[in-house]
């Protein structure tokens, strides 16, 4: 019902809860990033909500919290591995001579 609602590009409003409306975007020329080629984005539409006012309130009445987000899995991760001593890693192939690096275990593979 509420999907149905808002295909046909009318605004709902659930009151204190928030507010869905449909949104029309306007075609566009965005651009690769990898080829740097002009790409046309053609027009669309789009949900848009917006939190109603007993929504906001209940939400600025909780305790902040940190967020775990992959930034800070990322700087956990970098932290441990800075801490632990990586295996050396020894590669001979033959007549060239050795290769000796630091890899991660994460990055040892065994070849079988």
């Amino acid at each position: 019902m509420v999907i149905d609602e808002i295909a046909e590009g009318n605004r709902l409003e659930f009151r204190d809860f928030g507010v869905f409306e449909v949104k029309h975007r306007a075609p566009r020329m965005a651009q690769n990033p990898k080829t740097l080629e002009r790409v046309p984005v053609p027009a669309k539409r789009t949900v848009k909500f917006k939190a109603g006012r007993r929504m906001r309130e209940s939400l600025e009445a909780l305790p902040v919290t940190p967020n775990t987000t992959a930034a800070t899995v990322n700087n956990a991760r970098a932290a441990e591995t800075q801490s632990e001593p990586k295996p050396q890693v020894h590669v001979n192939t033959g007549n060239a001579p050795a290769i000796i690096g630091s890899i991660t275990r994460e990055e040892a593979v065994v070849n079988s």
